[in-house]
């Protein structure tokens, strides 16, 4: 939907009425208030000024997806620190952090993951109890 409104070029498979109501929705007070509020909460800086909004590289794609994937595409299966990298950094480069609150966890991360790995838990109970700690 968001290339539809985008583009504004008319799909085959959208007859001429219901493309009609797009545009005229998307043209209406009431969804570009809408466009502007969630414009605002996404580029919110949830660490306050200068921090850049807080965002992760994931996706629609679930957790355990991500780590099942990764674990397919190498021959072990990957750590917390893995996962937090691929989904944490620009095009899972696994060194430019997406943004500053991320990077900070990441040093977090750092130092408590092995104790935590050490009581042989798995990574994804091991994350869940990182996000706990980092509220």
């Amino acid at each position: 939907m968001h290339k539809l409104k985008k583009n504004r070029v008319q799909p085959v498979y959208v007859t001429d009425e219901a493309w009609r109501r797009y545009l005229q929705y998307w043209e209406s007070e009431d969804f570009q208030a809408r466009s502007r509020q969630a414009t605002v909460n996404r580029n919110t800086e949830v660490e306050g000024p200068g921090t850049g909004p807080s965002k992760h590289g994931g996706g629609s794609v679930s957790f355990v997806t991500t780590q099942e994937r990764l674990a397919d595409s190498s021959e072990t299966p990957p750590t917390v620190n893995d996962l937090y990298l691929h989904l944490h950094t620009v095009n899972h480069d696994r060194m430019t952090f997406i943004d500053a609150r991320s990077e900070r966890f990441y040093v977090s991360i750092e130092m408590i993951c092995k104790i935590l790995l050490s009581l042989s838990l798995t990574p994804y109970h091991v994350l869940c109890l990182l996000c706990i700690y980092a509220g």
